[in-house]
Parts: structure tokens; C-alpha cells; sequence
């Protein structure tokens, strides 16, 4: 006994393909921006590993994504020592941000399309007082 096989399946007409246009469509309106990614990125790695003590004077408080500049911005806290203005320490941590920056890949997609990175410092002595604000703009760590 043979089955009459249509020579040509529809996508329009058989279930299958109904199913398969409607998912497509689906799929292609749930794809997030590049800043909706670097968004939800910041927050989930703040909400994941937020206060993270980097050193025993330094301590990162948050990443958060700023739409309107394509800024990410990494908030931390120093202490003891550490938290007091010195031009030095300015310098020094201008040259290690910087060619970590440079370094790191995981934020390639971020650097390729020319996103800002800033870190902002703060006292921990003296709530509100920011010891250090770096800014690095693509011309600053694809000129490495």
C-alpha cells in the first residue's frame, strides 16, 4: 500500500512549518543588544560576586553598564593604607588598569565595539570621597 507523499512540502501550509516560522520569529525577537548583554552581564557578575575583596586594602563593590556612554563601570572601596590620594599610586594604577585591560578577553566583544571602561575608587574612611576615577576610551587601550 502506498502513502500519497506531496512532491513539495510547504512550510506555509503543514504544521511543521507553521511551527518552525513561528519559532524562528521568536527567536530572532528574543536576541539582545550588545548593550542589553554588557547590561545584564554587569549586573549578574555584581549580584554574583559583589563586595570581592581583590586585596587586603581594595575591594570591588559593583560593575554597572551605562547605556548612554557604553560606559562599564567597576566601583570599589579602599581601605587602611590604601585609602589616601598619592599621585604614585595614581600613576601606578593608571599603567596596571590599563594594560589588564588590554590583556583580558573576556571583554572582547566590549572592546571591539569601542566601549568605555571606567573605575572609580572610593574611601572607605570617608564615605562619598573618590580617591581615583580612570577612564579608558578605545583610543587608549587599542593604541597597546
Amino acid at each position: 500500500m502506498k502513502k500519497n507523499i506531496p512532491s513539495r512540502l510547504s512550510l506555509k501550509t503543514s504544521p511543521f512549518g507553521v511551527f518552525l516560522l513561528i519559532a524562528c520569529f521568536a527567536l530572532a525577537s528574543c536576541h539582545e543588544s550588545l548593550e542589553e548583554r554588557a547590561a545584564r552581564d554587569c549586573a549578574e557578575e555584581t549580584r554574583r560576586d559583589c563586595p570581592r575583596v581583590m586585596s587586603p586594602e581594595m575591594t570591588m563593590d559593583s560593575i554597572v553598564f551605562d547605556k548612554a556612554t557604553r560606559t562599564m563601570h567597576c566601583h570599589s572601596t579602599m581601605s587602611g593604607s590604601s585609602d589616601t590620594i598619592n599621585p604614585q599610586v595614581d600613576d601606578f594604577l593608571r599603567v596596571q588598569l590599563l594594560d589588564a585591560l588590554v590583556k583580558e578577553t573576556g571583554n572582547k566583544a566590549y572592546k571591539d565595539a569601542g566601549f568605555n571602561f571606567q573605575y572609580t575608587f572610593h574611601s572607605q574612611k570617608n564615605a562619598g570621597k573618590v580617591l581615583y576615577d580612570f577612564i579608558f576610551t578605545e583610543k587608549d587601550y587599542k593604541k597597546n
